[in-house]
């Protein structure tokens, strides 16, 4: 459709410039015939797609159960937050079994495809969503919140997941919808803490601590890392809400002139959604430019810009670095893995009550917003770090006893069951599906709780990863 209006609006625009030419309109005649060839040729193609559309979407029901997928991973936000899948498919195929991607947003049907050999099908209307739900599938696996996930959650044959897309202080990490799924998959005690704490009524038994299987590749703090000499800052964006406006970049400067200052090399990776922000942005430059100036000046190879954005992943990263200083983060508890200190910001309120409101800012080096601590956290993080043991604790809280040579089986185990050896009881599976009623309707959220046969399921990620009795959580 874009390629035929540019085609036309430019041969209108050639054919009006040949005739203020004086071009006779006899010689013109072949710029209409090509612009209906080229439409011609577009509608035909369009008629073959939707043809092709409609048998594909006659045989998928049957191509989905011919293909005989266990569980399914739901994804239904538009393009451009893919890394939300991306972080948690190479786990879910780690289960060996067969599943498939369902979309609700055509956009972002390429991004995803790209990620995974699975079968990625897009279903943008409700009553779609029978063509690929077959009574065989056991799971359903989410990870984020997003509204079209109640439209899923309908089915009430399968055990529905909830997995996120990150572990954080942040308001999103104790969201109330996520009652709404039979099991939430968590990263450790913290995460269950959270929501308690936060008024969030959900069923101790709906939980199972994972810990955070991406972080398996993070690696250990060891002696190379001390003292600290090359420091990581990881600012958030500022969010949509003013409640989760956590984002330290309009200090971000100041905190980069003065590790500069202490002759420190800096790896720089803002939250790709900064530079949806115009002041965010500005403030990125900013950075950029300090560190290219600091860099032909002493020589230090900081990493920045696409090296550190693009050819590093924030894993990559953290391995890059000693320290880092970031604010109300899901890249917070990851770096809490590496057992190297950190600092983080605060924007949004005092020191004394931002270790309240968050706890992991309680093992951190807090920096307020007029920077006035900034000289001291930095002696901290830089040279004593004197919560190193207060640090270890944390990091079992938030992140699982898992031992690190194992660390994402704890994941991988306690998702098999759920795929394999947990059942919905048998009035649930045997409910009759949107198909075989003949119908559709709205869904509600009625009747969402967690099945009677479902155990607490701590156990048994504990009995399957091996970890049994030393399971501490």
């Amino acid at each position: 459709m874009n390629v035929v209006l540019l085609l036309d609006l430019s041969l209108t625009a050639l054919a009006s410039v040949l005739l203020l030419a004086h071009v006779p309109a006899g010689a013109l005649l072949i710029l209409p015939v090509i612009a209906l060839s080229v439409a011609g040729s577009s509608a035909l193609d369009s008629f073959r797609r939707i043809r092709e559309s409609v048998r594909s979407d006659n045989n998928l029901y049957t191509a989905v159960e011919a293909y005989d997928p266990k569980f399914v991973l739901y994804y239904g936000v538009p393009a451009g937050s893919s890394y939300q899948v991306g972080m948690w498919i190479d786990f879910l195929e780690r289960i060996d079994e067969k599943f498939i991607v369902v979309l609700r947003r055509s956009s972002a049907f390429r991004e995803i495809s790209r990620l995974t050999d699975a079968p990625v099908v897009v279903r943008t209307n409700i009553w779609q969503l029978d063509d690929v739900i077959t009574p065989r599938m056991t799971a359903a696996f989410y990870v984020n919140n997003s509204a079209p996930n109640v439209h899923l959650v309908r089915y009430p044959h399968m055990t529905h997941v909830q997995l996120l897309h990150g572990d954080s202080d942040k308001a999103s990490s104790f969201n109330p919808v996520t009652a709404l799924y039979d099991r939430v998959f968590v990263a450790g005690q913290a995460a269950i803490d959270r929501y308690e704490d936060n008024g969030v009524n959900i069923p101790k038994e709906k939980f199972t601590i994972v810990g955070r299987p991406q972080v398996e590749t993070v690696e250990q703090q060891g002696p190379e890392n001390i003292p600290v000499q090359t420091v990581l800052y990881a600012p958030t964006w500022e969010g949509h809400y003013a409640d989760t406006n956590y984002g330290s970049l309009p200090v971000g400067p100041e905190i980069i002139r003065e590790l500069l200052a202490r002759e420190r090399t800096i790896v720089f990776r803002p939250h790709p959604f900064s530079y949806r922000n115009s002041e965010a942005r500005q403030r990125i430059r900013e950075i950029h430019q300090m560190l290219r100036e600091d860099r032909d000046l002493s020589g230090r190879d900081h990493l920045f810009g696409r090296r550190a954005e693009k050819s590093l992943d924030a894993f990559g990263c953290f391995n890059a670095a000693d320290a880092m200083i970031s604010d109300v983060s899901s890249v917070v508890p990851d770096f809490l893995y590496s057992g190297k200190p950190y600092g983080l910001v605060t924007m949004t309120s005092t020191i004394e009550e931002f270790e309240r409101a968050f706890p992991l800012a309680r093992s951190a080096y807090v920096i307020d917003r007029d920077l006035t601590s900034l000289s001291n956290a930095l002696d901290e993080l830089l040279l004593h770090d004197s919560k190193a043991d207060q640090r270890k604790a944390t990091r079992n809280h938030y992140l699982g006893p898992f031992p690190p040579e194992s660390y994402a089986d704890a994941f991988v185990n306690a998702a098999r069951q759920v795929v394999l050896k947990e059942h919905k009881s048998l009035a649930a599976q045997n409910a009759p599906t949107e198909r075989e009623e003949g119908g559709s309707e709205e869904p509600t959220l009625e009747g969402q709780d967690a099945p009677d046969t479902i155990s607490s399921g701590q156990e048994d990620v504990g009995e399957d990863s091996g970890q049994g009795d030393d399971q501490e959580n």
